[in-house]
């Protein structure tokens, strides 16, 4: 019984962590400031005028059509349709921009050691990502916890400090 009872409490322990090692797009904020998917307008409320608008990279969106770039303090928002959509933050390009989530914060203070620590699990699967310029970064991807899921967080390092947060979404 006493096996039965360890046994228990362990799987609860790992649904637990695996739950944590999660991050929610519905509770993520740029700046405590601005959900991760808002129009145009509410973006115009807050902010006025991006730093740049652009058209996309070839490859970097999956949408067809009028697609075009917002630019703001590092961040980078896919528009399409009036809608902004997050889709990272470049923390080199800006020091003073940060992305919150119910229960954790992310910028360019943010250490590898400290993300290890809190996200032991994913860490574990930490790769070598090397940039068009040749730069080599510590990846660690983490899961979504909203459905639909078909994009992960991907979180890159350099040095031992965070630089970049991607949320990279899966064509279909």
């Amino acid at each position: 019984m006493k096996l039965l009872y360890v046994l228990f409490l362990l799987a609860g322990c790992s649904a637990f962590a695996q739950n944590i090692e999660a991050l929610s797009w519905k509770e993520a904020r740029l700046n405590n400031r601005l959900d991760l998917t808002v129009t145009k307008k509410e973006y115009e409320k807050l902010y006025r005028v991006p730093d740049s608008l652009m058209a996309p990279e070839d490859g970097e969106t999956c949408t067809k059509g009028d697609v075009k770039m917002l630019y703001h303090k590092g961040a980078k928002f896919e528009l399409v349709n009036d809608v902004l959509s997050f889709r990272s933050i470049d923390f080199t390009k800006n020091s003073h921009t940060f992305l919150s989530f119910k229960y954790d914060w992310f910028d360019h203070t943010t250490t590898l050691k400290s993300f290890r620590k809190t996200y032991p699990a994913a860490s574990e699967f930490m790769e070598d990502f090397i940039a068009a310029d040749g730069d080599v970064y510590d990846m660690i991807s983490l899961l979504p916890k909203d459905t639909p899921d078909n994009y992960e967080w991907l979180f890159y390092f350099n040095n031992g400090k965070l630089v970049m947060i991607e949320c990279l979404f899966v064509c279909e």
